[in-house]
C-alpha cells in the first residue's frame, strides 16, 4: 500500500480537507479527541478513553480492505453518530447530524491501541456507505494532538478550516421567518410614514390654493 501522509500542523489539516465543510463533523471530533481522549506524554500517545468498551460509539475496524498498515495491534474506529453509544459525545459533534445519507456522518478517526497506548492516529471519510477514500486517509502527528490541546476549540476550528468552508451554521427556518417578519414590518412602518408625509404635503397645497383664492 502507498505510504499515508503525516498531518504535522494545523496548516496540513487545513489543507487536507478533512471535515470540511459544514455538516461534516471531522474536525468537531478530532478536536474533542484530542483534548478528552489521548494526551502526549515523550512523544507517545496514552490513552485517556477506552477503546474496547465502545465509549463514546468506538467500534472494532477490521481492515478488511487494507486501508491502513497490517499489524497484530487492533484497531478501533469512532465517529459514526449512527451508533447509539455516540449519543455520549458533545453535542456540537452531533448537532450537524440529519440521519440521512450525506456528509453529516461521512467523518472517521481510527486508532491502533497497544495496550494503554495508542500506537497510531488516522482520520478519513467514506468515499461510499461502506468503504473509505484512501487518499483522504492521513495519520496524525503526536506534535498536531499537543498543538490542538493547547488550543479552544473556536480558535481550532478557525485555524482548521479553509476560508470557503468556515463552520457557519444556516439559518434555522424559525430564525428566517422572524427575520422575514422583520423586514415586513420596517416596510409597512416606512410605508406608513411615507403616505402621511404625502398626506400632509396634499393637505399644505390645498390650504395654500384656497388663501390665494380669497385674496
Amino acid at each position: 500500500m502507498e505510504k499515508i501522509q503525516y498531518l504535522n500542523t494545523l496548516s496540513e489539516l487545513q489543507s487536507s480537507g478533512y471535515g470540511q465543510p459544514y455538516p461534516r463533523h471531522g474536525l468537531n471530533l478530532l478536536y474533542w479527541f484530542a483534548t478528552q481522549c489521548v494526551r502526549v506524554y515523550n512523544n507517545q500517545m496514552i490513552a485517556l478513553c477506552s477503546p474496547y468498551n465502545g465509549d463514546f460509539g468506538f467500534r472494532p475496524f477490521q481492515n478488511k480492505d487494507r486501508l491502513l498498515y497490517a499489524t497484530n495491534m487492533p484497531y478501533y474506529e469512532l465517529g459514526n453518530l449512527n451508533d447509539h453509544n455516540a449519543s455520549s459525545l458533545p453535542e456540537y459533534i452531533r448537532k450537524g447530524y440529519t440521519g440521512d445519507l450525506d456528509d453529516s456522518n461521512t467523518d472517521r478517526i481510527i486508532v491502533c491501541l497497544n495496550s494503554n497506548l495508542f500506537d497510531s492516529i488516522y482520520v478519513t471519510c467514506h468515499k461510499r456507505q461502506w468503504t473509505f477514500d484512501r487518499n483522504q486517509t492521513y495519520r496524525i502527528s503526536p506534535q498536531l494532538i499537543r498543538t490542538i490541546r493547547r488550543m479552544d476549540r473556536k480558535d481550532f476550528l478557525r485555524q482548521a478550516t479553509q476560508p470557503h468552508h468556515l463552520y457557519f451554521r444556516p439559518q434555522s427556518a424559525t430564525t428566517s421567518k422572524q427575520h422575514s417578519r422583520s423586514i415586513v414590518e420596517c416596510c409597512s412602518t416606512f410605508c406608513q410614514l411615507l403616505l402621511k408625509l404625502i398626506l400632509f404635503v396634499v393637505l399644505t397645497i390645498i390650504l395654500l390654493i384656497l388663501i390665494s383664492h380669497k385674496q
